[in-house]
């Protein structure tokens, strides 16, 4: 049986998930090492609740909000360096990764911005006793080979551990007709560290950081020549990410503790796209991010039911890209206290004060309450509001892909841009007049509700059951201003009304046998703009057929594009103890889902604007020898589902075989 996980992200402080009052769900080390998973993509991709988009990356949708609403963290600190908004998980090794725990709903009161739609924090092994380790080697289709080493251990007041990744793929192509490959390769390093000292009864010193690096180098096609074909160009793309954090944790007497943080993190890319026939430079553009944070936490009994966590801190942001440079700084303030006065009953309430040099300060407030009505029947309910401030791109991006010819310009640089562009004859249409654009983006707020339910039907069946709604003011979207000569389009950031998504959450899990465990998972979701809605109602948008108008009605609106509405989840592991095999079998559905607008009415409702429903099965089956040593062999999407156009992150059928030791 498994036991009941302990969490931390939740409240930030250690709890058993069953007693916290938010959904959380919990990610551990056996069920990682069973599905195989070598990258944080592959393993999220098969948990219920959470969607894998592919835009500009590989990143993470929770409850219909896309992945720059999430916050990703490594052991409780953020991991920067955001495409487009997206924190690609391909950059991200599951080697070293303990548990992760994953909070759904708005967690602003406690993270701040980008916790809108939740958290996921990535939690690494801790030392062994002694000195131990592993080692673990890997290789798959499509010339994928992953090597990894880890070493740890503690000795008297010391403890810490090393872990080294190579990650190696050799990409893949859909449409051998061309000359870009649909995903290119790409070689990925990663060293983490983390260690700590007992400095003395009451005190300890600890330091951990991460450093990791990636490489591209592939042949594109340009289309200069026209109608004549595409010229080949080399493109080579390298980006670098760091942190570092060191931290003291002083005991205080009488339950309470303080700890001190800095942390620094950094992110840099550079890319050059030059003609392979003369080696004439085409285009090139580097980024440097940088993130520094200190913070202050106190955390402490207020006699035997209140838990009190105040914390304060400080932030500086700076971003350095091709044509503009920008600098934030901020400051935070939050408290929460966990209130528990009787066994049955935990009453969480939190709240945060943000502010920075752009925008004004906001308040995230946050109430949540479990209530135990049986033993075998708990109760949950929350409400509190999110908050994201504008992100550097949506005020500073110039960016123009040199591949596809379109262009993104941030709001402090839409009118300026386009002026570049028009003297440069490269402007065919304005959409807008460029003299209305570049208003101050507004943040984004959200308020979020949700109620559940957990209960054991049976011995050795529990149902999990949520229903949540979230609604988002001023969202930024991307609009398109201006289309240019070669066709393609210049788009800018303007805030929106109000888009809501609301759903329900189902998971039941069964253990009808000794070593067999088996969960299914259920979502249902819908993700709309309310003032597309009040369009719809008054009959006011139309899309054309057979060569006439329709009025499109609400049933034909499918929401945000990328949201099923129905999608679901079959997770079953197997350990036959007797001979160390793992068989473990996880099946996802994701339903009919909108794609994009194909025929310009501003919003998906033909069918040819859906994209189709599918099901991935994926397989893995380990053997254990001597307690130190698994053979691993495993099949991903096993149906080799392929949409090279509309789903291009899905190669089709792959395997991998892998072997690990430890000591």
């Amino acid at each position: 049986m498994d036991l009941d996980p302990v969490v931390v992200t939740a409240t930030r402080a250690e709890r058993a998930a069953s007693e916290v009052s938010v959904p959380v769900s919990v990610i551990g080390q056996q069920e990682i090492e069973a599905q195989g998973a070598a990258r944080m993509t592959d393993l999220l991709a098969n948990q219920p609740g959470l969607m894998i988009n592919n835009d500009h990356g590989s990143g993470l949708q929770i409850r219909g909000l896309g992945a720059e609403y999430t916050l990703i963290l490594l052991n409780g600190e953020p991991i920067i360096g955001r495409t487009a908004g997206t924190l690609d998980l391909d950059r991200l090794t599951t080697g070293n990764i303990e548990r992760v725990e994953i909070v759904r709903g708005p967690t602003s009161s406690l993270y701040g911005s980008d916790a809108l739609a939740g958290v996921v924090n990535l939690i690494t092994q801790r030392p062994d006793d002694g000195v131990g380790g592993n080692v673990r080697t890997r290789y798959g289709t499509h010339g994928t080979v992953d090597l990894s080493a880890r070493l740890g251990g503690r000795s008297g007041p010391w403890q810490g551990s090393v872990f080294v990744n190579r990650y190696r793929t050799g990409g893949y192509d859909l449409a051998p007709g061309t000359l870009s490959p649909t995903r290119p390769g790409y070689v990925d390093y990663t060293a983490q560290a983390r260690g700590q000292y007992d400095a003395g009864e009451h005190t300890t010193l600890s330091l951990q950081g991460r450093l990791a690096a990636q490489s591209q180098d592939y042949t594109v096609g340009i289309s200069s020549a026209g109608p004549s074909g595409e010229t080949p160009h080399t493109q080579r793309a390298e980006q670098i990410d760091w942190n570092v954090s060191p931290e003291i944790e002083q005991q205080l007497g009488a339950g309470w503790r303080l700890t001190g943080t800095l942390y620094g993190a950094g992110y840099h890319t550079d890319q050059t796209l030059r003609r392979t026939s003369n080696g004439r430079v085409r285009s090139s553009s580097t980024l440097d991010q940088y993130h520094g944070e200190a913070e202050t936490v106190l955390r402490g009994t207020i006699g035997s039911t209140h838990l009190l966590t105040v914390g304060a801190g400080a932030t500086l942001e700076t971003i350095n890209a091709d044509r503009k440079t920008g600098q934030r700084v901020g400051g935070f303030g939050f408290v929460q206290d966990e209130w528990s006065p009787v066994d049955a009953l935990d009453v969480t309430a939190s709240v945060r004060l943000d502010g920075n040099s752009d925008y004004a300060s906001r308040l995230s407030p946050k109430l949540a309450v479990r209530y135990a009505l049986l033993d075998r029947l708990s109760f949950r309910a929350s409400v509190g509001s999110g908050y994201k401030a504008p992100a550097f791109r949506q005020l500073y991006l110039d960016f123009t892909n040199p591949q596809a010819g379109y262009s993104v310009l941030g709001v402090t640089e839409v009118q300026a841009g386009l002026r570049r562009f028009e003297e440069q004859g490269q402007i065919d249409t304005f959409f807008r007049d460029p003299s209305t654009l570049g208003d101050p983006l507004s943040p984004e707020t959200s308020r979020a509700f949700n109620v559940g339910l957990t209960g054991t039907l049976w011995e050795g069946a529990t149902l999990r059951l949520d229903l949540y709604h979230n609604e988002v003011d001023n969202l930024i979207d991307t609009e398109a201003v201006a289309r240019k000569a070669n066709g393609q389009r210049v788009f800018t950031y303007v805030n929106r009304n109000e888009v809501f998504t609301r759903g329900v959450e189902a998971r039941l899990t069964l253990r009808p046998a000794s070593g067999l465990r088996v969960q299914l998972g259920y979502d249902y979701l819908e993700a709309k703009d309310r003032q597309v809605l009040e369009q719809l109602e008054e009959g006011t948008i139309y899309r054309r057929e057979n060569g006439r108008d329709v009025r499109v009605t609400v049933d034909d609106y499918a929401g945000l594009p990328g949201r099923a509405t129905h999608s679901g989840t079959t997770q079953l592991r197997y350990r036959y103890a007797p001979l160390g095999l793992t068989a473990s079998v996880q099946g996802t559905l994701r339903g009919r889902a909108g794609y994009a607008d194909l025929d310009g009415n501003g919003i998906i409702d033909a069918d040819r604007e859906y994209l189709e429903r599918r099901m991935l099965w994926d397989a893995t089956l380990s053997k254990t020898i001597r307690d130190n040593y698994t053979l691993r062999v495993g099949t991903e999407n096993l149906l080799d589902y392929t949409n090279p156009t509309r789903v291009p992150s899905l190669p089709g059928r792959t395997w991998f075989v892998e072997a690990q030791a430890r000591f």
